[in-house]
């Protein structure tokens, strides 16, 4: 046994009899996991998993560039008989409609035009697909792009594995300054929304803010990737340093003074 978290319990080998005659895994194979308590013996807790082969899953890397995703399927690559296979390809995340200030909003619009200062009041309906475990905590936020990162993203629900529908409630009010800001809606397999919004794993201690990888700080490749496909990659601070990985993820423009025709389309300063 590697190691044993509230989200991953790593399995570094198998003994006994593992190998000989019949005793050994094989791609395609169906096998239950069952877990119980150590402490209190409670249990077990069921999972069951398809066995697949070395290299199945990918993981983001970066070759000469920024890494990015260019296809659905890398959002949803998680193989949980890897080590670490909760950090990549859990799920995706998909705008589907909008209400109140976002009435125009759907799967294939997924911007909104408002004044400076303008109320931003409403609702955006979320398909969420989480391909986590069921013993794993997934906290679904939002957060806005603009004001202050640590106090601005908002819990949405935490939630079960499998593929689900959310109403997100959205009440912010749009900056005063003009220029693109976003809305951010994402989940990731962490103990609470501050890790979450902070890009930090819990194993490593209080969430870190505003050091270039809060969702609040998305870069327009970013956004792109969530808008397009579902999940983003981005830097997420862990107990050892940090790695990339794929966070699911879609987001709102928000245009605030501007149009696409004439206005000034650079990201504005937060």
């Amino acid at each position: 046994m590697g190691r044993w978290t509230p989200n991953e319990i790593e399995v570094t080998g198998l003994g006994g009899s593992y190998g000989q005659g019949h005793w050994t895994l094989n791609a395609g194979d169906r096998i239950r996991i069952d877990v119980w308590n150590p402490q209190t013996g409670a249990g077990p807790a069921k999972y069951e998993l398809t066995v697949v082969g070395a290299g199945a899953a990918s993981e983001p890397t970066q070759r000469g560039g920024a890494a990015q995703v260019t296809a659905e399927a890398q959002c949803t690559s998680a193989d949980f008989s890897r080590p670490m296979a909760w950090a990549h390809g859990i799920g995706t995340i998909r705008i589907l409609s909008g209400g109140g200030s976002f009435a125009g909003i759907s799967g294939e619009n997924k911007t909104v035009n408002v004044n400076p200062g303008a109320a931003l009041q409403g609702t955006i309906t979320l398909r969420v697909l989480n391909l986590g475990p069921g013993f794993a905590v997934a906290p679904l936020i939002e957060t806005p792009s603009w004001g202050r990162h640590q106090d601005s993203w908002k819990m949405i629900s935490h939630l079960r594995p499998g593929d689900s529908t959310w109403n997100a409630q959205i009440n912010e009010r749009a900056p005063v300054q003009s220029g693109v800001y976003y809305i951010v809606f994402a989940f990731f397999l962490e103990m609470n929304g501050a890790n979450v919004a902070s890009g930090t794993n819990w194993a490593a201690g209080q969430p870190v803010w505003d050091d270039g990888n809060d969702l609040a700080q998305f870069d327009s490749s970013q956004i792109h990737q969530a808008q397009q496909f579902g999940c983003a990659v981005n830097r997420w601070i862990m107990e050892d340093g940090s790695k990339l990985v794929y966070v699911p993820a879609d987001a709102i423009t928000v245009r605030v003074g501007t149009s696409p025709a004439t206005g000034n389309l650079e990201r504005a300063p937060l």
